[in-house]
């Protein structure tokens, strides 16, 4: 009975090793027709039949590395590599293979350490040592693009950080002049300020001073319309002491001061007129002495005409006769 165990579990093994020779030839043969995928689920059948197998796992690997499963393909390997009892030959491919794996990944360190360990087990494998040599050109460009790419980085973060202190000195010089201007423009106001005050205090002491005048006018005005006054009371009184024919005397000594009072008043209009046409319409102090001076003479002038009219006038009224025929 254990006989027919035995032969029971023989024949189930070979059936199985069978089934996977076979597998794994339709799977070489589908891998010769480029069907990649078709050969890597037949691998897959393959393997379940003898997982520990290191050809089978090996062309597992070149399967998934056709398909571009590079994981897949990179564990097949790594599986191969760690087998004891595998032949050279064999290992020496499976160490290649990773090369490969790590090359496409760019891992260029990782490739070149592969192809050391192709190296270790055949020094004579020219297509390692080339691929190898290849691998530390591109390992060395690749290091140097990397430093060349550091180095823009870096100019450029110098360059970027020297643009923003820049851009910061820009805007802090405009910050200043924006506040030497408003500075400058605050200092003008109070300059013009102190302008309009200054120009508001020479207009009120102007108009005061053209007040001053204009009562120094009213003044002497009011001191010949007093002369005046005083002149006529004097009349009236000499003529007080006449008889009717002092009347017409005072007839024409009233006749002479409305006369008189009417030429200082023209006199006065055209002083005003003229001071009316003056660019400030103020009279210099001095034009105003000259004027004054001007009227007092005119006034004295008047005063004595107005002596010598009343003296002539008395004294013809006494030297007169009775038919008012002078006698001389």
């Amino acid at each position: 009975m254990n006989y027919c165990r035995f032969v029971s579990v023989a024949c189930i093994v070979s059936f199985l090793s069978l089934t996977a020779i076979f597998e794994h030839d339709r799977a070489a043969l589908a891998y010769q027709k480029g069907d990649y995928a078709q050969s890597r689920d037949l691998m897959k059948q393959t393997l379940i039949c003898n997982p520990s197998d290191s050809v089978c796992l090996y062309d597992s690997g070149v399967v998934a590395y056709k398909n571009n499963d590079l994981d897949q393909a990179q564990a097949y390997f790594s599986t191969v590599t760690q087998q004891s009892n595998i032949d050279a030959p064999l290992l020496e491919r499976a160490h290649f293979n990773r090369a490969k794996v790590y090359e496409k990944r760019d891992e260029y360190e990782q490739a070149i350490e592969q192809y050391n360990r192709v190296l270790q087990i055949n020094s004579d494998n020219y297509k390692a040592q080339q691929e190898k040599a290849r691998l530390e050109k591109l390992l060395e460009k690749k290091k140097q693009e990397q430093e060349q790419e550091k180095k823009e980085q870096k100019d450029s973060s110098q360059k970027n950080s020297k643009q923003q202190n820049n851009k910061d000195q820009q805007a802090s010089d405009q910050n200043a002049k924006q506040d030497k201007q408003k500075q400058s423009d605050t200092g003008s106001q109070a300059q013009q300020g102190e302008k309009d005050r200054g120009e508001k205090s020479n207009g009120n002491e102007t108009r005061n001073e053209k007040t001053q005048k204009n009562d120094t006018q009213q003044e002497s005005l009011g001191n010949e319309q007093s002369a005046e006054k005083q002149a006529a009371q004097a009349v009236d009184e000499k003529a007080e002491h006449t008889k009717s024919p002092k009347k017409e005397i005072k007839n024409r000594a009233l006749e002479d001061k409305e006369s008189h009072k009417k030429s200082i008043a023209e006199k006065k209009s055209a002083e005003q007129a003229k001071q009316a046409d003056a660019p400030d319409g103020i009279p210099s102090a001095k034009k105003m002495d000259v004027m004054l001076e001007r009227i007092l003479a005119e006034q004295e002038k008047n005063d004595a005409s107005l002596n010598k009219k009343y003296i002539k006038a008395t004294v013809k009224q006494h030297m007169a006769g009775g038919n008012d025929q002078n006698c001389w």
